[in-house]
């Protein structure tokens, strides 16, 4: 009889050794990895803490609250009364600099007619 688990195998004729398990590799390793996941479960608060203190991308908070898209996590954000990240001084200038040429278009042709 297996002392941890109660069975009796009649094949085995001397007790399995200390801390062997019957589950082959595979299956240790999805009970380790499913144990790691719920000591890592983290409540809707503690990803959107995360997320507005720059500590989680906006893949990794959307993927932890099993939203599909970003303004699912703008709408989290409005419903708990938080305006959303205001984008970095960098992120802001790429734009307007990539937006520059089209205002400059409009413009001109705006003014020529």
């Amino acid at each position: 009889m297996h002392p941890a688990s109660g069975l009796q195998d009649p094949g085995l004729r001397h007790p399995p050794p200390e801390g062997y398990s019957f589950l082959d590799d595979a299956e240790t390793a999805m009970l380790f990895a499913a144990e790691l996941e719920m000591d890592a479960l983290l409540t809707t608060t503690q990803v959107i803490d995360s997320f507005l203190a720059g500590e989680t991308s906006r893949e990794e908070a959307m993927r932890n609250l099993h939203m599909d898209s970003y303004s699912e996590l703008l709408n989290a954000l409005a419903d708990r009364g938080i305006a959303p990240p205001k984008p970095s001084r960098t992120q802001v200038e790429a734009e307007l600099e990539a937006a520059m040429p089209i205002l400059r278009m409009m413009d001109a042709a705006g003014s020529g007619s």
